[in-house]
């Protein structure tokens, strides 16, 4: 049996980091949204699922990379992508 261990914090708008996470959340989903297109886009067309390393590759390229680069780490976008992947390989 598998134990989740979470710890929330709640962050009223009156907090002087709040402007700033707001930004990072706001980013984050216009970067899973734009993923998700991609994702849909292929499995309706062709059929086929773009898989995490595919989906990370595609939205590096030049054009497609600035909801990418707009992640303040390059490791909160990769983790975006990874929650996208489990999502969608729970839905297959």
């Amino acid at each position: 049996m598998m134990v989740n261990r979470v710890e929330r914090h709640m962050i009223c708008a009156a907090h002087p980091y709040y402007p700033m996470l707001d930004e990072y959340c706001f980013r984050s989903k216009n970067l899973y949204n734009f993923a998700n297109y991609q994702v849909r886009q292929t499995f309706f067309q062709y059929g086929t699922y773009l898989s995490y390393n595919e989906l990370d590759k595609l939205l590096k390229t030049e054009g497609m990379d600035a909801d990418y680069r707009a992640m303040p780490m390059a490791q909160s976008a990769q983790q975006t992508l990874r929650m996208l992947h489990q999502n969608w390989k729970s839905f297959r």
